[in-house]
């Protein structure tokens, strides 16, 4: 008869191999002999997550962390499962628990700082960052989640250097210069703007984001041609969400700093998705492509760690 440890082991081979439902009998396996086993209830909860399970995901993980409050990794993986069914106030109590465990732990503030930016707290979310950069000066996905943060909180200057120390960190960080033209371009500084946008193309060619974001930086500097030949290289599927994006700023006045500008984008994005629709025009492409992110009040996505 195998013994906990070797049948714990066994359970563990299967589930590095892929093999999820032989390495969850293999787990219960071990629960039969011993119940209280914490790593084979942890490993039952990752097993349960990958297999799209994650309520049950959860409730083992919390039994997990229940047994083992100093297990840091099952604390982690916890917090993965809550963010993965939008249960961001449950992240971000793991992540603090984290950090009381390792207070010098950088990716679990970093974390921390992304699920509370998810949630609207800005300052507890600028306060993590901060400490993560106290902790580490040189990571540039926490300048650049600064400096999402205090784009929100429209300090658009700071914001700015934020965006700049990232690159300064990471020269060939495509977010960082999105982001920074980005608020550049909030800022008024049109060419400075367009600069940062044209860099964030060459290191990602692809990225219709950016690419959406250095057409605004120009019709702003009212060069509507090389505007439109933005739109022209996006995908109908981008073209589409941008065009989603400026229908709901409609809706809020107060958010579109210039009422022209949103009418004149808007005329140029349904005149290129009647041409790409063959001209079923544009909601026909709308009804079938994704809805686009809406970014108004922050330039760009947050950067787990």
């Amino acid at each position: 008869m195998k013994s906990v440890p070797e049948l714990l082991n066994a359970a563990l081979s299967c589930h590095q191999a892929g093999r999820l439902d032989e390495a969850a009998s293999g787990y219960e396996e071990v629960l039969r002999h011993e119940p209280n086993q914490a790593d084979a209830i942890h490993l039952l909860g990752v097993v349960a997550h990958q297999m799209g399970q994650n309520q049950a995901a959860i409730e083992r993980l919390r039994e997990a962390v229940a047994l083992q409050p100093s297990a840091v990794p099952f604390h982690d993986d916890l917090a993965t499962v809550c963010l993965a069914e939008g249960r961001l106030e449950d992240a971000a109590a793991c992540y603090r628990q984290i950090t009381r465990l390792q207070p010098e732990q950088v990716d679990a503030h970093n974390n921390l700082g992304c699920a509370l930016a998810r949630l609207g707290d800005w300052e507890g979310a600028a306060a993590a960052f901060r400490r993560v950069l106290e902790l580490r000066p040189d990571y540039a996905k926490a300048h650049n989640n600064l400096g999402n943060v205090l784009h929100s909180l429209e300090r658009c200057k700071e914001a700015i250097a934020s965006y700049r120390r990232a690159i300064m960190c990471n020269p060939d960080y495509p977010e960082a210069y999105n982001n920074l033209g980005v608020s550049l371009r909030t800022d008024g500084q049109y060419d400075a703007a367009v600069a940062m946008l044209r860099r964030a193309l060459e290191l990602r060619p692809d990225w219709d984001e950016a690419r959406a974001n250095l057409a605004t930086a120009l019709t702003h500097q009212e060069k509507m041609d090389e505007a439109a030949a933005c739109y022209d290289a996006m995908n109908p599927a981008s073209l589409a969400g941008q065009l989603g994006r400026l229908e709901r700023a409609a809706l809020w006045p107060g958010i579109v700093e210039d009422r022209a500008e949103l009418d004149a984008v808007r005329r140029r994005l349904l005149e290129e998705l009647n041409r790409l629709s063959g001209g079923k025009g544009a909601r026909h492409l709308l009804c079938e492509a994704p809805e686009g992110p809406f970014r108004q009040k922050v330039p760009g996505t947050f950067s787990a760690g």
